[in-house]
């Protein structure tokens, strides 16, 4: 823990997990904080939180009723939508990581397929030089960042990370609304998904599941 407490990854990714979770257990360090196991962790307080808190019953938001969907997705992002700005120690001062965070699915029987798709979706997106996300960002003339990732947690229910990774400190708010801009372009359809080559990418994955 002390070798990367103060590390860039590890520092967004606490306050990001502080934002997106504020009110259960996965906003915590597994590892633990410094300060605290030097100055007041004890066997007896990791019983008692394991005890606490390391329990099977989640929470989940369920909407029942004849609802627009828009409407009360435009309600539920104004509680759920939020962004903060993280300082951390950094040999190159001029770039810093934007990181964006989205709840996924659980493990009910439907989830694994639901699951799956979205890992494709991802590596779609990201997986080379032609992907829409590393177009956009990287490979370009004038590029936003220098590299883009998806991460999954496969908590319950997962969560979907995309980091975005060296971006110039004069640039770090133009990415937020580039991204969504072309995520909803691909919603409505007016970026299609190239069918071929998401084709080429459920059989490459297939071939890595099948060969491990």
């Amino acid at each position: 823990m002390q070798a990367r407490e103060n590390t860039s990854y590890s520092v967004t990714d606490y306050e990001l997990n502080h934002l997106t979770h504020p009110n259960d257990g996965y906003k915590s360090e597994t590892g633990g904080r410094m300060l605290n196991l030097r100055d007041s962790c004890s066997h007896k307080k990791v019983a008692d939180y394991h005890k606490d808190f390391y329990r099977p019953d989640g929470v989940c938001l369920v909407v029942v009723g004849d609802v627009d969907p828009e409407e009360l997705h435009q309600v539920v992002d104004k509680f759920l939508e939020k962004d903060k700005v993280v300082l951390f120690p950094s040999e190159d001062e001029s770039t810093g990581i934007v990181r964006f965070a989205w709840s996924g699915f659980g493990y009910g029987e439907d989830d694994f397929l639901k699951s799956t798709a979205l890992d494709l979706l991802l590596t779609y997106l990201t997986d080379t030089s032609v992907a829409e996300l590393q177009k956009e960002f990287v490979e370009c003339e004038d590029p936003l960042a220098s590299g883009v990732y998806p991460y999954v947690e496969q908590w319950s229910p997962s969560q979907v990370t995309l980091i975005f990774d060296s971006v110039p400190m004069e640039k770090l708010q133009e990415v937020k609304p580039k991204l969504f801009k072309l995520f909803q372009g691909i919603v409505d359809g007016t970026s299609a998904i190239d069918m071929a080559r998401m084709s080429s990418v459920m059989k490459r994955s297939k071939l890595e599941i099948l060969n491990k």
